[in-house]
């Protein structure tokens, strides 16, 4: 599959984008996500993205998490509905840059 040219959430970089994923899939569960659950599938596909790309991945994981804030913050919306809503939109991208999640077999 070819990915769609445009970031997530506006993210500057494909770097930060998987920074922000990564974050969103650790955070959509507040005791982290469960050991072989989607969300560590989808934790563990955003760390390989980082590293297939060569990503500094302290600074990328920084700059995801703070734009993650910032827009729960003006979604308005409960932090849960926007996790959820990122998860979902985190998740279709990552299939597209070719993740096969065991969970959905």
């Amino acid at each position: 599959f070819a990915a769609p040219s445009a970031h997530l959430f506006n993210t500057p970089t494909l770097a930060v984008e998987a920074g922000y994923c990564l974050n969103v899939a650790q955070s959509i569960v507040s005791s982290g996500a469960p050991p072989g659950s989607y969300f560590e599938e989808a934790a563990q596909f955003w760390v390989k993205r980082m590293r297939d790309i060569e990503a500094e991945m302290g600074p990328a994981i920084a700059q995801g998490r703070a734009k993650l804030a910032a827009d729960k913050q003006s979604s308005g919306q409960k932090s849960s509905v926007w996790l959820q809503y990122a998860m979902d939109l985190c998740s279709q991208k990552a299939i597209t840059y070719g993740a096969h999640f065991r969970s959905f077999d």
